[in-house]
């Protein structure tokens, strides 16, 4: 039954995360903690999901000529090296519930009510040790909770222009992509397992509507409104995970 229930809720959200070159592993965290709450058994399959769907968001930013290898490349080094060392890390459930519920949050307001800035993207790339730095920061949280980052180094990047929509998209693409796979690694080399049936149906699920997402957004996507929708997936997401994490203090 519960399989029914998530495949095509998987697909819509691999959908429309795609589309702004998100993996949506904060919103596959949200739609399976109503059934599961062990970090064990939801990071690895978050991971998954977010390496396919970032996978072919990824192939079709980049065939639309979005990715620009230059910009991207110190985030991805620093964001690899972090989320594997977080992805190896265990933390308690109360723990990864608090630090889960305010990511999610964070990200949602920037998404929402994101700061007002000058029209388009900065002429002057970062420094390369500060791309390094932040990629490796985003990628160690990211790593803890099991969610591929991107939804938090995208309003960093848009922030500080860094890159507009377009450019960002095919960037946090691949980061999640990385990211997940040394995360998902380091879980399994530690002894981790996943249940083979429950990953293959929803990753066929998640590679479909990632496809179709990203096909879009690479094309025609409104970027306000879908920045808006997953902002408040997100925060929602977000509310619930930190009103679980206070009924665990109150116990």
């Amino acid at each position: 039954m519960l399989i029914y229930v998530l495949t095509p809720l998987v697909m819509l959200t691999a959908w429309a995360y795609a589309a702004v070159g998100l993996g949506g592993g904060t919103a596959y965290l949200s739609l399976m903690s109503f059934w599961q709450s062990d970090p064990a058994v939801l990071r690895p399959l978050a991971w998954s999901l977010n390496i396919v769907t970032a996978a072919v968001g990824f192939l079709n930013f980049s065939r639309q000529r979005h990715f620009n290898a230059r910009l991207a490349w110190p985030f991805l080094a620093g964001g690899v090296v972090g989320a594997a060392g977080g992805g190896g890390v265990e933390l308690p459930k109360a723990l990864f519930q608090a630090v889960l519920a305010a990511m999610l949050i964070y990200a949602a307001l920037r998404m929402l009510w994101p700061r007002k800035a000058a029209a388009g993207p900065s002429p002057n790339r970062p420094p390369v040790w500060f791309s390094l730095l932040l990629g490796m920061a985003v990628g160690m949280m990211s790593g803890l909770v099991g969610i591929g980052g991107g939804i938090v180094l995208g309003p960093v990047l848009l922030g500080l222009r860094y890159a507009d929509m377009k450019a960002l998209a095919p960037i946090t693409s691949l980061y999640i992509l990385l990211n997940s796979s040394g995360a998902l690694a380091a879980f399994l080399f530690r002894g981790g397992s996943l249940d083979p049936r429950l990953t293959g149906i929803l990753c066929g699920a998640a590679l479909a509507g990632g496809f179709l997402g990203s096909r879009w957004g690479a094309r025609t996507a409104s970027e306000s409104a879908l920045k808006k929708i997953f902002g408040l997936v997100a925060l929602a997401a977000g509310v619930k995970l930190l009103g679980e994490y206070l009924g665990l203090l109150g116990g």
